[in-house]
């Protein structure tokens, strides 16, 4: 290691490499690492290897792993920001909108899936989205970086609603759900599919009608089947010590990431041995793929509807109304220890980013939502549009919980209310 540090000394100083140009790597690395590796994983140890210099080197230009985050985060958002805003102004229609509405429809969701490909595309536009979406995350937990994370949301959606003629809450309704649609599309083994699936996801919530809506979802999630064996919820029905590990995994997943997700850690919260876990769960993915499963049965089998006949903020007014309370509550009120579950779904699709092992469970999380109790429609359209809106909800969880709120219920039920309003044309 120490020979590979000299030698890439020995290259920057002979290039002439100054301060501005150290630092750029070191940003370039750490941004890098936390595609790869999540924050947790970009120690400065390891960024500093990564880039080539010594730890004391970037502890000179980031004196703190907090500032150096911050940099990595605001660099990743100003080059998302400019990727985004080249594929808009090469797409951007021009013109009053005089159009017809089904062709306005058809311009925005082409732009739209346009938009989401960039943000999928291999190399650098990959790892910049991959840091936008560990910002979102980081800022759920923490309100140091809500303010970058405000910018990029903000910065997006007046974008795309200038290129695609779009109002204000249209736009941030498709920002929201490309954020959805790109969390759970991080595998490069299954891009081909994720692609289609996105494209006949965005159709449906831009209103384009196409022949044989749903087919692709039906299709997929007939490819992947149903594994076999004991699911999380009858585990964690029976109770006994599989239901302590499960608990403790997604409560440490949430509250933490799954980058610090250890067999130790978890059987410290489980209060058991680490043989335990490693007995019930013999490998890192078979314990990812049941925590999974255990946050997505929780989401659904925990029968939202009986247990908002009590909660105060429900008011049940229209088809709409009703939905978008379900959604509220399960976004804002169910959460493990002090921390949203919504966030333990969140990390488990990044580590589907990051882990090419994980990328056919990640394909068959991302199927399975919408489903739920593992129930889904017979008829395609309907069971198209209860993914759309799974999908949906998770850009919307994080955009709203990674900006400051005094009223969290209210801003998370008036952008679910205005969403659905813009997905069925009323609004």
């Amino acid at each position: 290691m120490r020979a590979r540090l000299a030698k890439r000394r020995r290259l920057c100083y002979a290039s002439g490499m100054g301060n501005g140009q150290t630092a750029d790597l070191i940003l370039a690395a750490g941004g890098q690492l936390i595609a790869q590796a999540g924050p947790e994983g970009a120690s400065v140890r390891a960024i500093a290897e990564r880039a080539g210099i010594p730890p004391p080197t970037l502890q000179h230009h980031f004196r703190s792993k907090a500032h150096l985050l911050e940099a990595i985060y605001a660099q990743a958002v100003t080059s998302h920001l400019a990727g985004s805003a080249a594929v808009l102004s090469a797409l951007a229609p021009g013109g009053e909108g005089g159009e017809p509405d089904s062709v306005r429809r058809a311009v925005r969701r082409d732009i739209t899936v346009a938009l989401a490909a960039e943000w999928l595309r291999e190399g650098a536009a990959a790892i910049h989205t991959a840091v936008v979406l560990h910002l979102l995350v980081q800022a759920v937990r923490d309100p140091a970086y809500a303010a970058l994370a405000e910018r990029w949301a903000a910065e997006t959606a007046a974008a795309l609603a200038h290129a695609a003629l779009l109002e204000p809450d249209e736009a941030l309704f498709l920002v929201e759900l490309l954020v959805g649609l790109v969390l759970a599309s991080g595998p490069a083994l299954f891009r081909r599919e994720s692609d289609v699936l996105n494209r006949e996801l965005v159709s449906l919530a831009c209103r384009v009608e196409e022949a044989g809506a749903g087919y692709w979802l039906a299709h997929f999630r007939a490819l992947r089947g149903k594994r076999p064996g004991k699911g999380p919820a009858e585990v964690e029905r029976q109770g006994g010590v599989p239901a302590d590990i499960l608990h403790a995994g997604v409560t440490l997943t949430a509250e933490t990431g799954a980058d610090a997700l250890s067999y130790r850690k978890i059987a410290a919260r489980a209060q058991v041995a680490p043989s335990s876990v490693l007995y019930h769960f013999p490998d890192r993915r078979a314990l990812l793929t049941a925590l999974y499963r255990a946050v997505h049965q929780r989401f659904m089998a925990a029968e939202p509807l009986t247990q908002m006949a009590q909660w105060p903020h429900f008011s049940a007014s229209g088809p709409h109304g009703r939905m978008a309370d379900v959604f509220t509550y399960m976004i804002v009120e169910q959460r493990v220890g002090d921390v949203p579950l919504f966030l333990a779904s969140c990390e488990l699709f990044l580590m589907g980013w990051r882990e090419p092992d994980l990328a056919s469970d990640a394909l068959a999380m991302r199927l399975e939502r919408g489903a739920p109790d593992g129930r889904i429609s017979a008829d395609r359209q309907e069971a198209l549009t209860a993914h759309l809106q799974s999908l949906w909800s998770i850009g919307v969880a994080l955009t709203q919980f990674a900006r400051p709120s005094a009223n969290r219920v209210a801003d998370v039920g008036r952008r679910l209310r205005a969403g659905m309003r813009i997905m069925t044309g009323e609004g």
